[in-house]
C-alpha cells in the first residue's frame, strides 16, 4: 500500500470519531447552556446534536438529545423508523 493510501484510509477512519465526538460536544454544552437557564442558546446546540446523532445512527444520545430539546421547550418529533429511512410516517 503506497503512502497516499495509507493517508487517506487512516482519514477516513478517523470520520465516524470526529462526527461522534463533535455531536457530543453540541449535547454537552446544549445540556450545560440548559442548566445554566440559557434554553434558547441551548437548543441550537441540542438540536445539531440531535440531528447528528440521528445520522449516524446513535439512538441512545439522540434521544438523551431529544429530551434535553424538550425540557428547553422545544418541540421534538420522535423519528419512526419510516422516517429515518426517507419514507413517511
Amino acid at each position: 500500500m503506497g503512502r497516499a493510501n495509507r493517508d487517506r484510509s487512516s482519514t477516513f477512519a478517523t470520520l465516524p470519531v470526529a462526527a461522534t465526538e463533535l455531536a457530543r460536544a453540541y449535547l454537552l454544552y446544549g445540556e450545560w447552556l440548559r442548566r445554566e437557564g440559557r434554553r434558547v442558546d441551548a437548543r441550537a446546540q441540542l438540536r445539531a446534536a440531535h440531528e447528528e446523532f440521528m445520522s449516524i445512527g446513535m439512538e441512545a444520545l439522540a434521544e438523551r438529545s431529544r429530551r434535553e430539546l424538550l425540557a428547553t421547550g422545544e418541540k421534538v418529533r420522535e423519528r419512526t423508523i419510516e422516517t429515518r429511512a426517507g419514507g413517511s410516517a
